[in-house]
């Protein structure tokens, strides 16, 4: 049962994604270009939210297309007619090259050094258990998880655990973290949650207009495996790099009363994304559904910490990441009120 909401989720995008085939549409320029356009308008999800008038953005970029329009340069105009989008979720793919957009990462401070922080935290002793790099900091737990694309064993994320059932607090650094699979989603967060908990509801698109989504689909956590940790402090470390996936952890593990976000907004990607064939054989990647957390927060444009830390060059001269001394003083604090 602890996957059944999300393999709905994605059953019924993969679903809707079969309707998007082209049937009968022939494979020149302009029809291309035309086919395109209009199934992004049916099925994108977030023109609203983000303030993108489609129609004329396509009328701009439509005059650049014509019968004789190569496909280098078709390739071209359809890149940056989906680059509007200003989503992480967009591709274009064809056998020249894969079309994408970088700047929700790019124009932003990274935070996070991962040799540095193995170097000066993790040190020479600590141990790898699956995907999760980890060790002790003082009196409180680390662990790093680099990508939801890892898969683990409940026997790897029990026994990593496990090492710190006595500290005052967890750090869970998800810095860097550009996402993957939603199963691994609800195997972490089963470790942080006694019984099965509501965190947030999906909207797919399922229709032309920007505000055509079907009814809600309530997403639930249940609990995994012989321990969770729900009576001490856990910090979720996060930055920028941290997208889809692990905008979804962050978004519904800031809805637990004993989480905190610490570190800077994450890259967002609240959509689940489908693809679709054009009439020439390529394909286009792009969100197709939102979702939001227990609180109502649409984390498309990303997930913002509760205690906003910056950290860089500065600090590393100081023998420091500010983020995870943050996090760390805030365990410590929260310890000693109880």
């Amino acid at each position: 049962m602890k996957y059944v909401l999300f393999c709905m989720l994605l059953y019924s995008c993969i679903g809707c994604s079969k309707l998007l085939y082209p049937v009968d549409v022939k494979a020149d320029p302009i029809s291309v270009f035309d086919y395109t356009a209009q199934k992004v308008q049916e099925n994108y999800s977030f023109f609203e939210l983000k303030g993108i008038n489609w129609d004329s953005i396509t009328k701009q970029y439509r005059r650049k297309v014509t019968a004789s329009t190569t496909d280098p340069e078709l390739y071209e105009v359809l890149n940056n007619l989906l680059g509007e989008l200003k989503d992480g979720h967009v591709n274009l793919y064809t056998k020249m090259n894969k079309g994408r957009y970088w700047d929700w990462f790019n124009n932003y401070a990274n935070n996070f050094n991962r040799n540095f922080v193995e170097l000066t935290y993790l040190k020479k002793n600590y141990k790898i258990t699956g995907p999760f790099v980890h060790n002790w900091i003082d009196s409180v737990g680390y662990i790093y998880y680099g990508s939801f694309s890892s898969g683990f064993s409940n026997e790897e994320l029990g026994y990593t655990l496990m090492q710190y059932k006595a500290a005052k607090g967890i750090i869970l650094d998800v810095r860097d973290n550009g996402g993957g699979s939603t199963t691994n989603i609800l195997n972490l967060m089963g470790r942080f949650v006694k019984n099965r908990t509501w965190v947030g509801c999906h909207h797919l698109k399922c229709g032309p207009t920007a505000n055509d989504f079907e009814l809600s689909k309530d997403v639930y956590v249940n609990p995994v495996g012989f321990l969770q940790i729900t009576d001490k402090p856990v910090m979720v470390l996060t930055n920028r790099r941290c997208y889809s996936a692990t905008s979804f952890f962050a978004a519904f593990m800031a809805t637990l009363p004993n989480v905190t976000l610490v570190g800077d907004q994450t890259g967002g990607g609240s959509g689940v994304p489908i693809s679709m064939e054009l009439p020439n054989g390529w394909s286009v990647r792009y969100s197709a559904s939102h979702t939001e957390n227990a609180k109502g927060v649409d984390f498309e444009l990303g997930v913002p910490p509760d205690v906003w830390v910056t950290t860089g060059a500065t600090e590393e001269l100081a023998g420091k990441d500010a983020i995870i001394e943050k996090a760390k003083s805030l365990i410590l604090e929260k310890h000693a009120s109880k």
